[in-house]
C-alpha cells in the first residue's frame, strides 16, 4: 500500500487524479527512469552497474504492485483474508514470495532502499 500511495502522490503533482486503481507503482518507477539521477535513487553511483539490475528491480516492482486487490495476482493479497467467500487464510500467516525477494535479493534490497529514501526525501526529489 505504501508503494501505491507513493506513486499516486507523485502522479497527483500534475493536478490530475491518478484514479482509484492500485496499479501505479511500476509505472511510477518507469516514469522516473527518464531522470539523469535515477540510478542514484536506488543507491548506485555508477549507472552502468544499475542498468545490470534495472530489469530485475522493475520486475519485482510489478510483482509488489500486483499483490493489491484487483492486481495481476489472482491469489493471496496483503490486504484481505482469502478466499473471499470463505476465508481460511489471512495475510499475516502467509509467506509472500515477493516479501522474501524484497528482503533477500539485491533487486529487493535496492527497491526497498528506493522506497525508504524516496519517502524520506520526497520534497527534495520532487519540489
Amino acid at each position: 500500500m505504501c508503494t501505491e500511495k507513493l506513486a499516486k502522490a507523485y502522479m497527483w503533482r500534475g493536478g490530475v487524479s491518478p484514479g482509484l486503481k492500485h496499479d501505479k507503482f511500476e509505472p511510477f518507477i518507469r516514469a522516473l527512469a527518464l531522470r539523469s539521477d535515477f540510478h542514484e535513487m536506488f543507491g548506485y553511483r555508477d549507472p552502468r552497474r544499475f542498468n545490470l539490475r534495472k530489469d530485475s528491480i522493475f520486475n519485482l516492482a510489478l510483482r509488489v504492485q500486483n499483490l493489491a486487490p484487483g492486481g495481476g495476482n489472482n491469489g493471496p493479497n496483503p490486504e484481505y483474508p482469502w478466499p473471499p467467500n470463505m476465508p481460511t487464510t489471512g495475510p499475516l500467516s502467509y509467506t509472500f514470495p515477493e516479501w522474501l525477494d524484497w528482503n533477500e535479493t539485491t533487486a529487493g534490497r535496492r527497491l526497498k532502499y528506493f522506497v525508504e529514501n524516496t519517502l524520506k526525501s520526497y520534497e527534495t526529489l520532487f519540489p
